[in-house]
């Protein structure tokens, strides 16, 4: 048993002993496991730029934030709604979301800087805010894909 400290309870040496293991791993996944992980990540990559876009709108409009909760019981509500069935179909980690105008499809390789986070189209003049472009711009493949 640990001896009582002076400040809380101190480690014995098997303690110690066993929290200096460290392992590491590497899976070797197969081009299905590829394309199954990239496709998580890009359904993941929509949830978090839609909240991101949520909670700036939240802040800018009514100076509130939104917590965990909150959008843990929103993304529930998405999940069950008919409009988003498409979050079981994900989107390619690759896929240009922030780059593309989700407009007219032009894509911006200027925008390839994650600092900027506005961008005018210098095809259709359509101002875009990164956060919601990307949003919409993987709404719209993962629809293209559900409809394939």
């Amino acid at each position: 048993m640990a001896q009582r400290h002076r400040y809380g309870f101190q480690r014995t040496d098997r303690q110690r002993r066993i929290m200096e293991y460290t392992y590491r791993f590497r899976l070797y996944p197969n081009a299905e496991q590829i394309q199954l992980i990239q496709k998580t990540f890009g359904c993941t990559r929509f949830v978090y730029n839609y909240f991101l876009a949520l909670r700036k709108q939240a802040w800018e409009d009514r100076k509130e934030t939104l917590n965990y909760y909150a959008c843990s019981a929103l993304l529930t509500k998405l999940k069950h709604d008919g409009e988003h069935e498409w979050l079981n179909v994900a989107v390619d980690r690759f896929y240009p979301s922030s780059q593309t105008c989700s407009c007219c499809g032009y894509k911006n390789a200027d925008v390839k800087d994650l600092s900027v986070r506005s961008w005018i189209c210098p095809q259709c003049g359509a101002q875009h805010d990164r956060d919601r472009n990307a949003a919409a711009n993987i709404l719209a493949e993962a629809q293209r894909q559900l409809s394939a």
